[in-house]
């Protein structure tokens, strides 16, 4: 005959704690998903899918320089530190 028995957490470990009556016994376990788990669950599929799509969109939108830019943003650079002060307690 089926009938439920108590479960509870054994203290200090916290495992699954089952009082059966003595005898032989069959014991059947089932771990039902909580509708929060569930939830969590569907929070946690939709945010990684969301951060995937973003990902792949980021690389295609990322903007890779041509050789003109390179140069300019290289010529910038060395006219900034040519503008520079010299120290002279440095030298």
């Amino acid at each position: 005959s089926d009938y439920r028995l108590r479960v509870s957490p054994s203290i200090p470990e916290g495992l699954v704690e089952i009082d059966v009556p003595a005898g032989r016994n069959e014991i059947r376990l089932e771990l039902i998903r909580s509708p929060g788990e569930s939830a969590g669950q569907a929070v946690t599929a939709i945010t990684i899918i969301i951060l995937i799509v973003l990902a792949v969109l980021g690389l295609f939108q990322r903007q890779i320089p041509d050789e003109e830019q390179l140069e300019n943003a290289i010529d910038e650079t060395i006219d900034a530190h040519l503008q520079e002060p010299i120290d002279r307690h440095r030298l």
